[in-house]
C-alpha cells in the first residue's frame, strides 16, 4: 500500500520570501504501509499562491509515488485548469496517485443546521430561534 499525503488549498503557504531569500517548505515521508497519512495545508492571504503552491504540490507528490487527494475549497477555477480535470464535490481521480475533491462549505453548514431545525420544530426546544437562521 502506498503512502498517503492530503494537500489542502485552504490553508500553508509552501514558499515564502524573508530577507531577499527564498525559504522553502519540504515535505517528506517518513513512513510505509500503516504510516498513518500527511496533511499539507497552505495558508496565506487572498491571490498569495495558495491554491496554485497546493496543485503544483500534490501532482509532485503524486509523481513520486505517493497516494495524493488535493482538496480545494475554493471556487476559483484556477485549481482545475492546472490539474487538468473537473473538480466536483465528490472525490474524483486525475491521474495515477491523485485525486480531487472540492468541498462546499457552505452546504457541509446547512445540513446539520437544517437537521436540527428539524427536530426542533418537533420538540420546540429553542422556541422557533433557529427558523430564520441559515436562510
Amino acid at each position: 500500500m502506498a503512502p498517503s499525503l492530503l494537500v489542502s488549498a485552504s490553508q500553508i503557504l509552501a514558499v515564502a520570501r524573508r530577507g531577499g531569500r527564498r525559504r522553502r517548505l519540504v515535505i517528506t515521508n517518513a513512513g510505509g504501509a500503516g504510516t498513518p497519512p500527511k496533511l499539507v495545508t497552505f495558508l496565506g492571504k487572498g491571490g498569495s499562491g495558495k491554491t496554485t503552491a497546493a496543485a503544483i504540490a500534490a501532482q509532485y507528490y503524486a509523481s513520486e509515488g505517493l497516494k495524493t487527494c488535493l482538496v480545494i475549497q475554493s471556487q476559483d477555477p484556477t485549481a482545475e485548469q492546472l490539474m487538468g480535470c473537473k473538480i466536483g464535490s465528490s472525490l474524483t481521480e486525475c491521474a495515477a496517485n491523485l485525486s480531487t475533491i472540492k468541498l462546499e462549505t457552505s452546504k457541509m453548514l446547512l445540513e446539520p443546521l437544517d437537521r436540527l431545525k428539524k427536530v426542533d420544530a418537533q420538540s420546540n426546544l429553542t422556541q422557533g430561534v433557529l427558523e430564520g437562521v441559515g436562510d
